[in-house]
């Protein structure tokens, strides 16, 4: 079952609305993670370059049972909140 469970779990993204909503989202991808692929990350690195599209290397699948990795994670996810709360007020 797993072998297509998670090929259901990752389709195609939705390139329009990522691209119609690159300012307001980030991305963020670990290497092993098989509900977001590497080869989503590299398609939509490709297909919406102005999208914030990350892969955090030092980081797992199972991030949320490792305290360093959550912490990681966490440092990373309130920056990117940051910049785009930033970026949503320097162009109001």
């Amino acid at each position: 079952m797993a072998e297509t469970e998670f090929a259901d779990l990752a389709p195609p993204p939705d390139e329009p609305f990522l691209r119609a909503a690159a300012a307001k989202v980030a991305l963020l991808f670990t290497p092993n993670d098989h509900w977001g692929p590497l080869w989503m990350h590299e398609q939509l690195k490709r297909s919406v370059p102005e999208l914030t599209n990350e892969v955090m290397q030092r980081v797992s699948h199972g991030f949320v049972t490792r305290n360093d990795e959550s912490a990681a994670v966490a440092q990373r996810t309130g920056a990117l909140l940051r910049t785009l709360w930033e970026r949503h007020h320097a162009s109001r």
